[in-house]
């Protein structure tokens, strides 16, 4: 009898843990990811990807700094799409980055979008996404979408 209730409990307990590692797994491409700056002479190489096509988010500071403005320009398979201007601060206690990235579908297919949230300090910030059917830089007007 004992024995059953612990055979019963390994199942139950193997089941949670199976599940809460799909679930954790199956969430990576919604969780956002942050857009770090480079200097002006460091590569781009693409570290992104949205359907077919290679993105590469080139967020180069103008000053150097621990803090100051940055742009983002957006390369989708090797050309550039848009730029996106935006802030970032790396003080003392301070973690800021030049923006997020984040996936959502948008475009009515199958594959996700790339969402891009970049960091501002006036509020009312635009959001940027590059779709999976067109791979250009739209800015996106849902503020239902953050």
């Amino acid at each position: 009898m004992c024995n059953r209730r612990q055979s019963r409990w390994r199942k139950w307990a193997l089941l949670l843990v199976a599940s809460s590692g799909i679930g954790w797994y199956g969430t990576a491409p919604f969780r956002s990811q942050p857009i770090v700056p480079i200097g002006p002479a460091e590569s781009c190489p693409p570290n992104l990807a949205v359907a077919q096509w290679p993105v590469a988010l080139c967020a180069r500071i103008d000053t150097p700094g621990d803090n100051g403005p940055v742009t983002i320009t957006v390369l989708v398979d090797g050309k550039s799409v848009g730029t996106i201007v935006s802030d970032y601060n790396y003080d003392t206690l301070m973690n800021v980055p030049a923006g997020y990235t984040s996936y959502r579908w948008l475009d009515d297919d199958w594959h996700l979008d790339l969402i891009i949230d970049p960091h501002s300090l006036q509020t009312g910030r635009p959001l940027y996404y590059v779709g999976s059917r067109t791979g250009r830089l739209t800015p996106l007007h849902d503020t239902n979408i953050r």
